[in-house]
């Protein structure tokens, strides 16, 4: 697989991907995204967007457990040193073992400097961490789940053409036939509507009443209509 592209990504997008990554490496447990919304932005985080416990192991065996502030950064661009100081406030007020930052670029050279400056000037209770994109990818890698579920189908929540066609056929669309035509890129398929989705969740959730109202008994040899 090649580098980990996040530039079709929203920062609502990079920052569930930072929580599924969070959730799937050891020792890391009670991972909380502070969205707070169904909404595609998310509101005020009070300097962090995902809290954490993780078990950190003294060298005699010892198990502490540390909280961890993360807050993610999507930017186009290197990310300056003013996007850091929330996460710093914040950590300074509520004091976490570790204030991690997760970029899906780069931090600038300037917010580099002001992190080593922080820590010389302020001596924080908390340690400061931050993985940038080569970080990021190399703990990816270690979840195959995760790469498919944001990375194989193109970017997030966007299905390709053998979802949607799946998708149609669970939810009865009427709309005209989705097609694929790999011998013709100007004969594409139609993009997910949002039909597909609401039929999809409506047939769901009646199956389930249904279920819940109806239980399927198990016949045993001696049931008479077996």
């Amino acid at each position: 697989m090649d580098a980990l592209d996040f530039s079709d990504f929203t920062p609502t997008e990079f920052e569930e991907f930072c929580f599924e990554l969070l959730r799937g490496l050891p020792g890391v447990h009670n991972v909380d995204w502070r969205k707070g919304t169904p909404k595609p932005a998310s509101p005020a985080d009070r300097g962090r967007d995902i809290t954490a416990e993780v078990d950190h192991i003294e060298i005699d065996g010892a198990r502490n457990v540390e909280t961890w502030f993360a807050d993610c950064k999507h930017y186009t661009s290197a990310v300056p040193a003013e996007a850091l100081q929330s996460l710093l406030a914040w950590a300074q007020a509520e004091r976490p073992h570790v204030a991690l930052v997760m970029v899906s670029g780069f931090l600038s050279n300037a917010a580099k400097d002001f992190l080593t400056d922080f820590e010389r000037n302020n001596r924080p209770p908390f340690r400061i961490k931050y993985w940038e994109q080569p970080n990021i990818e190399t703990l990816a890698r270690e979840n195959g789940e995760l790469l498919q579920r944001f990375f194989a189908s193109g970017t997030p929540f966007t299905p390709s053409d053998a979802e949607h066609i799946e998708q149609c056929e669970t939810a009865g669309c009427r709309h005209p036939a989705v097609y694929v035509n790999p011998t013709d890129s100007a004969d594409t398929a139609q993009g997910w509507c949002a039909l597909c989705r609401e039929v999809a969740h409506q047939q769901e959730d009646e199956l389930l009443a249904r279920a819940t109202q109806h239980p399927r008994r198990s016949r045993s040899a001696a049931d008479p209509g077996a």
